[in-house]
């Protein structure tokens, strides 16, 4: 099984985008975020919340069309208050898995959070 390992995005949606792309071009079953992977603007309670509901809800649905599992992590720079968001977004897509404190197979794999 491939699987693609990212972290410290920082909400960059152009690193993002890419991460998308080479996933499909190399044939991976998982994108791993381990974390880190809000943005740091402004005030982090609005854009982290605005980044999670605005862009990570339409951006994991587009790996359910392709097929590709995103197994994601807040990390120590994402506002703990935006768990539940994060997780309630994940759980409406498919493929996006918040591995946060739990594990997930996938074929032979297991990914534990």
């Amino acid at each position: 099984m491939k699987s693609l390992y990212v972290t410290d995005l920082h909400g960059n949606v152009s690193k993002y985008r890419k991460i998308l792309e080479l996933a499909k071009e190399y044939g991976v079953q998982a994108v791993v975020n381990g974390g880190d992977m809000l943005s740091m603007e402004d005030d982090l309670h609005r854009t982290q919340r605005e980044f999670v509901l605005g862009f990570l809800d339409n951006y994991l649905a587009e790996f359910g069309k392709a097929g590709i599992y995103h197994l994601g992590l807040l990390g120590n720079d994402d506002l703990r208050i935006h768990d539940e968001c994060f997780d309630q977004v994940c759980s409406k897509n498919t493929h996006a898995v918040n591995l946060a404190q739990k594990k997930f197979k996938l074929g032979d794999f297991e990914f534990i959070g």
